[in-house]
């Protein structure tokens, strides 16, 4: 993932580089379910969380030259408490009217999209907070560690309800265990 990331830095764009098939091979990659981490202890306070690491979020943006994986949704770092208000009402049944969703896009499109950029400002900022840190600890503290995780498994919880009710599976109905949890 360091790898791929580094490719921000490059002055030029688009930069196409070959990889080892398994960079990965002399390392044990145990990587940490949502659904096996415990809730206990943990705040649902995600919006606190999501502000709090904007700082750490805003230096890796500066130290890359603008460059980052998020925004896929087009709605502003400093506006994901938005997101974050998108997906708990989404998880509470509640009818979606948030100035962040974007009408042009299916909502079922743009709540994938929306746990896309949560999950990739975390990722950005907690890399700014421990630059050496390995893709697995990345992985185990996203999933492990944070508050969002919760709103990801609920989420994740809804979907599914949401398709065994419907019969349909959709893009956007997926199990968190099997489909959100890899970085």
């Amino acid at each position: 993932m360091r790898a791929a990331l580094a490719l921000l830095d490059e002055p030029d764009g688009p930069v196409l580089v070959g990889y080892a098939e398994d960079i990965y091979s002399d390392q044990d990659i145990d990587l940490t379910h949502a659904s096996s981490a415990p809730l206990a202890g943990l705040s649902t306070d995600v919006e606190f969380e999501v502000t709090t690491l904007r700082a750490y979020y805003e230096q890796w943006v500066a130290t890359h030259a603008g460059r980052t994986t998020v925004r896929v949704t087009r709605v502003d770092q400093r506006c994901f408490r938005g997101l974050v208000r998108l997906l708990e009402t989404f998880v509470e049944g509640q009818p979606v009217d948030v100035p962040e969703w974007n009408r042009d896009v299916p909502l079922p499109q743009f709540l994938r999209w929306a746990t896309d950029d949560l999950k990739a400002s975390y990722v950005e900022a907690r890399m700014q907070q421990k630059a050496d840190a390995s893709f697995q600890e990345l992985n185990r503290w996203l999933w492990s560690e944070t508050r969002c995780r919760i709103c990801f498994e609920l989420y994740g919880i809804e979907c599914v309800r949401k398709r065994s009710e419907t019969g349909r599976d959709c893009v956007w109905q997926c199990s968190l265990s099997e489909n959100l949890r890899v970085i």
